[in-house]
């Protein structure tokens, strides 16, 4: 004896079709959904958590000697306003690490007390974070 199936009428009917409604796209009917995030930030902690940075590169006693004979170089100089390229390292404020950066410009002072280097256009350089600096005045480094 063969089992009834209570919806056995209605199963292989087509699909209702309005003459009212015009059916909607897919992209109509995926975007009803769309607003819906069930965990709120995660997009954002997910592109935060893929962004890369760089280490902190420790230099040598050689390199901190090039960049201190540089530096006095630079201070012997101010006053005809050298142009240089200093790259740096900047720290992120939201995980390890940071990235480099070369920023170019004409040096105003150098601070050996704070061991700062002041730009002409007021940015700030900390000498423990320059990884390396680069100009004209430089040649023959």
């Amino acid at each position: 004896m063969k089992e009834e199936f209570p919806y056995e009428d209605i199963v292989n009917l087509p699909p209702h079709v309005s003459e009212r409604h015009p059916r909607p796209t897919m992209t109509e009917r995926a975007a009803r959904f769309a607003p819906f995030a069930a965990i709120t930030g995660y997009e954002e902690m997910v592109i935060e958590e893929a962004r890369t940075t760089e280490s902190f590169i420790e230099l040598d006693e050689m390199a901190i000697e090039t960049i201190n004979n540089k530096l006095n170089l630079l201070k012997s100089r101010i006053k005809e306003e050298p142009k240089v390229s200093i790259t740096y390292f900047e720290r992120d404020s939201k995980k390890r690490g940071g990235r480099y950066i070369t920023a170019n410009g004409v040096v105003k002072s150098i601070n050996v007390y704070e061991n700062t280097i002041l730009m002409a256009d007021n940015r700030v350089f900390e000498v423990k974070n320059i990884l390396d600096i680069d100009g004209e005045l430089f040649v023959n480094f």
